[in-house]
Order: C-alpha cells, then structure tokens, then sequence
C-alpha cells in the first residue's frame, strides 16, 4: 500500500529534479530557435529561454513552498503545459499564435500560483508575525520568540544532521503518551525520545505549577483541568497506542530548550495529530515562532471546536 507519507516524500524529491530536466530542454530548444531564420522564430527562441531559467529557478525554490504535494503536482503539470503552448504559440502565426500564447500564459501563471515559490516561501513563513496568525482566525494565540540562547543551544545539538530538512517527515514508533502535546517516540539513530507537539497546549493531567493558570486562563476549576486533561490524555492514547507508526515532520526549529524534539505528528491515515486534537477540543492553539507552518490550519481547526462546544470548550 502506497501512504501518503512516501507520496509527498518522493514527489518532493522528483518534482524539483524535472524542473530541472524541463528548464534544460526548453532552454536548449530556445537557442535552436534563436539560431534560426525569421524574426518570429527568434522571438519565440528568446521567450523559451526565458521560460526554461524559470523552471530551473522553480527546480531550487520549490522545496522550500508550504505546498501540499497535490499542488506541487498540479501547478507543476499547468506550468510545463503553459510553457508548451506558449513558445510555439510565437511561431504559429495569426490569431492561433496569439490563442496560444495567452493560453499558455494563463497555464503557466496559475502552475506558478500553485507551486506558490514566490508567495509561500520558507523565508516568508518563518516571517509571519503575531498580528498575522491571530487576524488569519480573529482569536488570541501566543507567541514567543526563543531566546539567542535557546537557539544556540539547539544549533550545536548533536542530533540535528540526522533530523531532515524542513516540510520532510520521518519515520517513529509510539512508545508511550504523557499528555496529548507530548509522546515519546522510538526514532532511528536519536536518543531523544521526547517528542513535542509543535503548535497546540493540552490541559495539565494532574497537579503542578501551572495548574493554577491554566484554571485561571480558562475559568475553569483546578479539578476539571485535570478531568479535562485525562480525558485529553485518553483521546491520544486510542488514535496512538503503543507500537504505533507515526510519521514526524519538522518546522524551521526541531529542539526546544528542553532538547524535546518539535514536530507535526502525521498518522498513516494522513491525519495530523496536532489538527485533529485542537479540532476536537482537547487542546489550545498555542503558536512558538519561528514554527507557524501550520499555524492557520490550527486557528481555523480550533475555531470549529470552539463553534461545536467541544472539550475544553464546552
């Protein structure tokens, strides 16, 4: 059975490697054309050039979208279909030349759209800020930026060449759930067996420090904090039990201060459980930058818990 963790792996790796071969032809076949007889053939050589250093630019950029793989697939399918219909569209001739070219620019730019290269970027990501994310669902989420500290110390782990690059998963074991936030997982070649669940705050499951401002933040009992985080618990445990295959992806910080791994935790059914548990209610959205990849997912997801009086929202 193909899963959709080696789907999106393998189309990440391909798709930017096609690109590639596709920029090469279109631009090879741009020179042919400049060599030619006929203005419009030169024309035409000119503007296929161009189109090939744009796909080569989309064969390095594109790892680094906040795309779903479908869309990669798809813009990029729009794309080389836009760049086939545009260069030759110049040599044509007549109004079935100027068909084709428009044609083929609309292809072309809504591949681009898809892909998202120049509007969802790593770098644009990573620099969203606190008024952003709360306007993208008009509800409060706190974010705190890591100190230079904490960042140094995560810089020099010793486990980060063995964690991958961002938006890629890996493959872990469940061992055990302490809460719904945190598991611990069996990964390969890494000691830590902490896993932190990037984005969300469970309910505490029994009594500490911040019990009293957790009650406090959400108006509620010491007592049904603890009620509501077992229950919490609980839910994690029956879509995770031990043994479990989970797939762990990353966002531009894999470490906290406490050396607990970061991560969006991917079921084999696709799921992620981060989503899944602030839709349900047993979780608040709770955004740490630089990691909001999937902070508008959350906010919408918790929005649709609060709407339903699920969980900690009832």
């Amino acid at each position: 059975m193909v899963s959709y963790y080696n789907i999106s792996t393998t189309g990440r790796k391909v798709i930017p490697v096609l690109h590639g071969i596709w920029g090469l032809i279109l631009i090879l076949a741009g020179l042919g054309g400049l060599f030619s007889e006929g203005i419009a053939n030169k024309i035409g050589g000119a503007v296929t050039i161009f189109l090939g250093l744009v796909s080569l630019g989309i064969s390095t950029e594109v790892s680094k979208t906040d795309r779903s793989i479908s869309k990669l697939i798809g813009g990029s399918f729009l794309y080389w279909l836009g760049t086939l219909l545009m260069g030759p569209g110049i040599t044509v001739g007549g109004i079935a030349s100027i068909i084709l070219f428009i044609v083929g620019l609309i292809f072309a730019g809504l591949g681009l759209d898809l892909i998202g290269v120049e509007t969802q970027t790593k770098q644009e990501i990573d620099k969203r800020d606190e008024n952003v994310v709360k306007s993208s669902a008009n509800v409060e989420v706190t974010i705190r930026q890591e100190t230079s500290k904490q960042k140094e110390k995560m810089e020099e782990n010793k486990y980060e060449k063995y964690l991958p690059t961002w938006g890629e998963k890996i493959r872990a074991k469940v061992l055990r759930i302490i809460d719904s936030d945190t598991i611990e997982c069996d990964i390969e070649e890494i000691e830590i067996k902490r896993i932190r669940l990037i984005g969300i705050d469970a309910p505490e499951s029994d009594e500490n420090d911040k019990l009293n401002t957790y009650a406090s933040k959400y108006n509620k009992s010491a007592l049904e904090i603890i009620r509501l985080g077992n229950e919490s618990k609980k839910f994690a445990e029956r879509l995770l039990p031990k043994g479990s295959k989970v797939f762990l992806e990353f966002d531009s910080q894999k470490l906290d201060m406490y050396e607990r791994l970061l991560a969006y935790v991917w079921l084999e059914n696709g799921k992620m459980l981060n989503k899944i548990t602030v839709e349900e209610g047993y979780a608040d959205v709770f955004i740490i930058s630089p990691n909001t990849k999937y902070a508008t997912e959350l906010l919408e997801a918790q929005k649709i818990a609060k709407l339903s009086r699920k969980g900690m929202w009832r």
